[in-house]
């Protein structure tokens, strides 16, 4: 492993040289992924190499060992962390009442727990120097760690030069995660400045392999655990998990992390996300990606992000949908993006939640199909309340929607209904429906809304009758000027008179006298 600022150049190139002596292949945690020659993924993979050496230790207790050529202590038993100290002080110790230093990489392993707890432990710095940095992994294993309602434990990176948190990530910093078969438990907890490359270094990991043949592990041997009370601020990604299994995420707020808040990825399944703060990361809030099913997002307030506030989607190459998520009761708002986003997901529910002040309010991309969305409160959406990009079967009911361009859109969907909804200043329509393709009967049904605004029109649809079921919506509509005077006129003159008369009142009477003129020269 590698940090330090000072020693930044002499660690690149070491880590380059190891690289080139190291085959592509599987990354523990992401199969099949070839190394990107990125050389902080070298160093996660010596990371890798160390702790899977580290199950050809058999300690009696902590013990410092050198595993894949990196100094480190293997745990096989129950520890705390004063058992680790006091058996290796070289490489953890106490400097200050509370404070503890981590100096080497930290193995956890054989089914043991090592517990990290006030009041013994304030703080724990995973130290970068000498051309190193710490890292705490438990592999098949697990990790306790347990602050005070009135003071958070912090577990950070720390920069001995600099003496304080390690801000560099190209030449490696701290991170703690569990991997495997274990548990990975938190409450009253402060996991700052964490983390250099994503993945199992990403920050606060729980993670396992699939297997060889590339199916999932069984439930045995998939990470789970609860996370409660604690913080996730400025490490790369807030936290991440892969292949875990029933973690709960509660009271946990994820803040201005480079990349996500919280990123459950490849079958990270049975979750609850509740009552979480995601603010400010440098992406998405909370992202569920790849393979993630019945999972619940319920009463978390995902703010300010850079990127969207919620995403359920299949991964950046269509790897596969994550389906029968509940996103149930949130408040979203003033993310860059959208405020929920849909894509390659099915069978979601969109229920109950307070979406604000985002250029879409909630956008169910292609590839979708079978997602509700109900019962939210939309508003100050720049472009649409809910944009349905190519999703099928959706149904969009109860919704309220204000102040949005267009209420709901409809593009290149079919067999999808938008009832039962209320729409409110509205700029430029209703609901639009556009791009339908194949034959027809694709069975859009628009009924029963209540739509205010003004605009061109309150509902706007690109397909025939035979296409689009339109009934019982009631409309208050104030449409541009021209459209009200070409309505008089309509009303009250012949047809194609009207259009004389408008451009009399534009143009003066020029019209008239060159139509008397030219009837004069008929004569």
């Amino acid at each position: 492993m590698w940090a330090s600022a000072r020693t930044r150049i002499g660690a690149l190139t070491a880590a380059a040289l190891l690289w080139s002596a190291t085959p592509a292949g599987a990354v523990p945690g992401d199969p099949g992924r070839a190394s990107t020659g990125d050389p902080r993924d070298v160093m996660a993979r010596q990371i890798d190499a160390a702790v899977g050496a580290a199950d050809d230790v058999r300690p009696q207790g902590p013990v410092a060992v050198t595993l894949a050529g990196v100094p480190a202590v293997v745990v096989g038993r129950d520890a705390t962390l004063a058992d680790v100290g006091a058996a290796v002080p070289e490489a953890v110790r106490q400097p200050a009442p509370g404070v503890w230093d981590v100096d080497r990489l930290l193995v956890v392993t054989r089914g043991a727990t090592l517990t990290i707890a006030a009041p013994d432990v304030r703080e724990v710095r995973l130290l970068s120097q000498n051309g190193r940095f710490a890292t705490i992994v438990a592999r098949n294993a697990s990790l306790l760690v347990a602050g005070e309602r009135s003071r958070r434990l912090a577990v950070r990176s720390w920069d001995v030069a600099a003496n304080g948190p390690d801000t560099s990530l190209a030449d490696g910093r701290g991170s703690l995660s569990v991997r495997g078969a274990g548990r990975l438990d938190a409450t009253d907890v402060s996991f700052e400045d964490l983390g250099f490359f994503e993945g199992r270094v990403s920050g606060v990991a729980a993670t396992a392999a699939r297997l060889m043949d590339g199916s999932d592990p069984p439930l045995a041997a998939r990470p789970t655990g609860s996370l409660t009370r604690s913080r996730f601020v400025r490490n790369l990604f807030g936290a991440y998990t892969y292949e875990a299994f029933g973690m709960a995420w509660v009271d946990d707020a994820f803040v201005r992390n480079r990349v996500y808040g919280l990123d459950p990825h490849d079958n990270s399944d049975g979750f609850l996300i509740e009552n979480n703060l995601a603010a400010r990361n440098g992406r998405h809030g909370i992202i569920l990606s790849r393979f993630c099913d019945d999972d619940v997002i319920r009463r978390n307030r995902v703010v300010a992000n850079g990127a969207h506030g919620i995403v359920l989607d299949d991964g950046k190459d269509a790897d596969g949908p994550s389906d029968r998520n509940a996103v149930v009761g949130n408040v979203v708002r003033d993310n860059a993006g959208a405020g929920i986003w849909i894509e390659g997901s099915s069978h979601n529910r969109i229920i109950g939640n307070r979406v604000d002040g985002q250029r879409y309010g909630v956008l169910i991309q292609p590839g979708s199909s079978g997602n509700t969305v109900g019962d939210n409160v939309i508003a100050d959406s720049g472009d649409y309340g809910v944009f349905v990009n190519g999703g099928q079967v959706t149904d969009v009911a109860g919704n309220a929607i204000a102040r949005a361009g267009t209420g709901v859109r409809l593009r290149e969907t079919a067999r999808s209904r938008v009832m039962g909804n209320v729409m409110v200043r509205m700029r430029d329509h209703g609901v639009k429906v556009d791009g339908l393709r194949g034959p027809a009967q694709t069975g859009i049904v628009l009924a029963h809304n209540r739509i205010s605004g003004s605009g061109p029109s309150p509902i706007l649809s690109d397909e025939g009758p035979r296409d689009v079921d339109i009934h019982g919506n009631a409309e208050r509509w104030d449409y541009p000027p021209t459209h009200d005077i070409a309505a008089a006129m309509g009303a009250f003159v012949g047809p194609g008179i009207w259009a004389l008369l408008f451009a009399t009142v534009v143009f003066g009477p020029m019209p008239f006298l060159l139509i008397a003129r030219l009837r004069g020269r008929r004569r």
